[in-house]
């Protein structure tokens, strides 16, 4: 009779016994990581608020010890992100095992996959987004002031009134 296989985590076997004097296979398992685009506030917020763009991007899988991949198959592997959430007046941080940024880092703000990450999990897992609020334009007496998110980055617009040649920030 055959004695049952015992693999590492991470790993299983396509047979359940291996017979005596025969060797065991085990073989890397691949897991579905669904990355969550929603803003949550903190890390215990139990319902987030849905971003403006690319608001569930496809998951991603990743093959135990092994890579990142596009497909469930484990043939087209990633290292990167091809789309990013977007969220008004905030700025993306990247991807965690934790909400609000909280967890280990898993995927950058750039949607590069931190190397070395492919024994993060030995589950299907979620990732969350990690939102930056950008902080409110504050102008000052006379002057006017707007703010827009391009490029991940948060860019401030000022002008002064007639009359006054710069803005000075204190």
């Amino acid at each position: 009779s055959g004695a049952p296989i015992a693999c590492p985590t991470g790993y299983s076997s396509a047979s359940t016994t291996v017979t005596l004097g025969g060797t065991k296979s085990c073989s890397a398992n691949t897991y579905t990581i669904t990355l969550d685009s929603k803003y949550y506030a903190t890390s215990s917020t139990t319902t987030g608020t849905a971003v403006t763009t690319n608001a569930a991007p496809t998951p991603i899988y990743v093959k135990y010890n092994t890579g990142w991949y596009s497909n469930s198959g484990a043939t087209t592997s990633i290292s990167k992100l091809t789309t990013l959430p977007a969220y008004t007046g905030y700025t993306f941080g990247g991807f965690y095992t934790g909400k609000a940024g909280s967890g280990t880092q898993v995927i950058d703000s750039s949607g590069n996959i931190i190397s070395g990450k492919t024994t993060i999990t030995s589950s299907n897992i979620t990732l969350y987004a990690k939102w930056s609020q950008c902080q409110a334009c504050s102008a000052g007496t006379g002057a006017t002031c707007s703010l827009s998110v391009s490029n991940n980055t948060c860019t401030y617009t000022t002008s002064c009134k007639t009359g006054y040649g710069n803005i000075q920030n204190s």
